[in-house]
């Protein structure tokens, strides 16, 4: 079986696959941070389909991660989550700022403006 770049494979692969695993996860859950952080979403959801693929392997491999590592896991995925609430509402205020600037052109013209009449 051909590995690949990100560490998902058979349990037994490697001398250290939780390791491999915990790093793996640990790049995967940076990388979509980072994408978030740019706004780029496509990416993002690449990456969540990156990571959970890891996270089954991780499942069925058994607990081996020390409370360190699950938690910096946790707090890595805590930061994507806070990440992209953040993006959904600088979205959100800049869709509502749209409207508004479609509104008070569709009554600029209405009433004539810029030479309409």
């Amino acid at each position: 079986m051909t590995r690949g770049r990100d560490g998902t494979g058979a349990a037994g692969d490697g001398p250290a696959p939780c390791a491999s695993r915990f790093q793996a996860l640990t790049r995967a859950l940076t990388d979509q941070l980072d994408a978030a952080r740019r706004g780029r979403l496509e990416r993002v959801a690449e990456l969540a389909q990156r990571v959970d693929a890891l996270l089954a392997g991780a499942r069925e491999a058994g607990p081996a991660l020390s409370d360190a590592d699950r938690q910096r896991l946790l707090d890595l995925h805590g930061q994507v989550r806070l990440t992209l609430a953040q993006q959904q509402t600088e979205l959100a205020g800049r869709r509502q700022r749209l409207k508004q600037g479609k509104r008070g052109a569709r009554a600029y013209a209405a009433s004539g403006g810029a030479g309409g009449g």
